[in-house]
């Protein structure tokens, strides 16, 4: 089997690189922080907190930066650990 013959099903469940399993984990950190901080704005302001402008549009890009990461990191593949698990 060659590693471009891999299905989407089998690069999601397939181990990942050490350096592309950090990647996820921060894209999800971030991406949570990001997300909180763009959709509680409002909440924020009824509490008189006032959160700039740039920081509110800067945590909209660090949203689909870290979506971005993390479709990648999830479907890159450790070929080789993946091929010695698969093995028959």
């Amino acid at each position: 089997m060659n590693q471009n013959e891999l299905s989407i099903w089998q690069r999601l469940t397939a181990p990942a690189p050490k350096l592309f399993a950090i990647i996820s984990k921060l894209a999800i950190v971030v991406g949570a922080l990001a997300f909180s901080l763009a959709n509680f704005n409002t909440q924020l302001v009824t509490l008189g907190i006032v959160v700039p402008d740039f920081l509110v549009k800067a945590a909209s890009i660090l949203q689909w930066i870290s979506a971005g990461a993390l479709a990648i990191s999830q479907l890159t593949v450790d070929f080789e650990k993946y091929r010695k698990d698969n093995a028959l």
